[in-house]
């Protein structure tokens, strides 16, 4: 599907950048939004990507942030 033509000419295939692997593509939402067709605008974040920004937020100090990821409780980049 996503070498497609008509797939890709009808807006069924995306295609976001990662720092990573580069160009990235998949199928894009299937769904409308208020009348709007649903677009993938970004990746996925990896796993641990914003630990340490939602553990400030939740009130962690980055001495315990830190902790918890050495520990293995969370996985932090």
């Amino acid at each position: 599907m996503l070498q497609d033509g008509q797939a890709e000419a009808i807006g069924a295939i995306a295609e976001v950048d990662d720092a990573h692997f580069g160009p990235l593509r998949f199928a894009n939402l299937p769904f409308f939004l208020e009348g709007r067709k649903g677009r993938v605008q970004a990746r996925a974040p990896r796993l641990g990507e914003h630990t340490r920004a939602v553990l400030a937020d939740l009130g962690y100090d980055e001495a315990r942030i830190q902790a918890l990821i050495d520990e293995g409780a969370v996985r932090g980049e």
